[in-house]
């Protein structure tokens, strides 16, 4: 790959936290060259060498492990502090707190009061938050997008009123334009957030509140590239691989670190705001589909027409190899010929191995998270 950053990474703080991690840092002293730029930090090669990254940190987290092995982080107590400031200036952008249900994947630690696993039934998830808008004033949820989209749909089916609900925020997984309309409908009075963040960084970029669709980029501590396969940037409103670096990480480095996901660099329209922005979130590069060319296939498009299909209540592409495809459904109906036909429109062409099977449920996987198309091919390829 091409190994120059992109204008976006801060000189001063890029400089310092390489020139440090090159001094104190085992892995860095011989990744770096001399009064050189690093290469970027694939996924593969980070997980071969984390003990050395951590250079004896005690690990504060992991994360999930979405390509079978969790990397192991270290965030030092300076580094918890500019992020829960970061955590603050956003809500306080927002309009300050509110009485919130959180329903996400349950982490080590306290459990807030308001909180109820993701894993539990949607059902009973409506009816802890109808509970508590009578008890604890609740005006506010916060959930993945894809539970907000299945507890959006039991709204809009049993008609329930939801005018108390003035703040909506999803995390943790790429939100879908389909999905933002679904919650909007069943929550027509909710001002409406979202973030694209990891364990290891943190919020990289938060919604902006004044234009729908855009995100701000944590550029005041986080460098970000969007660059190409060939390692080249971006131009804005082209997707490409997205690289951070974090500038307050002293403990345990990350540099040019490669998140797995694809997004678009894009200059936000609110006038508001002078550092990066992202103008749409793609989602993981595993969540891509392979062609046969060896190029990758944003599965969006599929994705939506497989979703609209009436009477799938949820669906999963799983790409096991270039010519092997199955597509997952839970539905009462019988769907292969439109199933057959749709991956034949989309693809170009249809695998010679493509199987539609229907199951009860489609599973969350690691951390919570429900991913709607898992590419083997780019996972054994070191993709995350």
């Amino acid at each position: 790959m091409n190994s120059t950053p992109s204008a976006h990474l801060s000189a001063v703080l890029y400089t310092q936290i390489r020139g440090h991690a090159r001094r104190s840092n085992p892995f860095y002293a011989r990744w770096i060259p001399p009064n050189g730029i690093p290469p970027v930090l694939d996924r593969r090669t980070a997980l071969e060498h984390n003990d050395e990254i951590l250079n004896g940190a005690i690990p504060t987290g992991t994360t999930s492990g979405s390509i079978g092995v969790p990397f192991r982080y270290a965030h030092s107590p300076d580094w918890t502090r500019r992020a829960a400031r970061d955590l603050y200036m956003f809500v306080a952008e927002l309009g300050g707190p509110l009485p919130t249900v959180q329903i996400l994947p349950t982490r080590h630690g306290p459990v807030p009061p308001l909180f109820v696993s993701v894993s539990t039934p949607v059902e009973e998830q409506l009816a802890f938050i109808l509970r508590h808008r009578d008890t604890s004033w609740v005006t506010a949820i916060t959930t993945l997008p894809t539970n907000a989209e299945m507890l959006a749909e039991l709204v809009l089916e049993r008609g329930i009123e939801t005018s108390f609900v003035t703040r909506f925020g999803t995390m943790s997984e790429t939100l879908q334009d389909y999905q933002r309309d679904r919650i909007k409908r069943a929550f027509p009075n909710a001002k409406l957030w979202s973030t694209y963040s990891s364990l290891e960084f943190g919020f990289i970029a938060t919604s902006c509140p004044h234009v729908e669709g855009y995100y701000h980029v944590m550029s005041h501590r986080l460098g970000v590239e969007i660059l190409r396969d060939d390692g080249t940037p971006v131009q804005p409103g082209e997707p490409g691989q997205i690289y951070v670096t974090d500038y307050y990480n002293r403990l345990a480095p990350l540099i040019r670190y490669e998140l797995g996901d694809i997004v678009q660099a894009a200059e936000c329209p609110c006038g508001r705001w002078d550092g990066m922005a992202l103008g749409r979130i793609h989602g993981r590069v595993a969540g891509t589909i392979t062609l046969r060319d060896g190029s990758r296939m944003l599965s969006a498009n599929l994705s939506v027409d497989i979703r609209e299909t009436p009477g799938v209540r949820q669906y999963q592409i799983v790409q096991n190899d270039i010519e092997d495809m199955t597509i997952k459904l839970v539905s009462d109906s019988n769907h292969d010929e439109r199933m057959r036909a749709l991956v034949q429109d989309h693809l170009g062409y249809r695998p010679h191995r493509l199987q539609i099977d229907y199951v009860a449920e489609i599973p969350r996987g690691p951390g919570g998270k429900l991913r709607t198309t898992i590419n083997n091919v780019a996972r054994m390829n070191g993709a995350s």
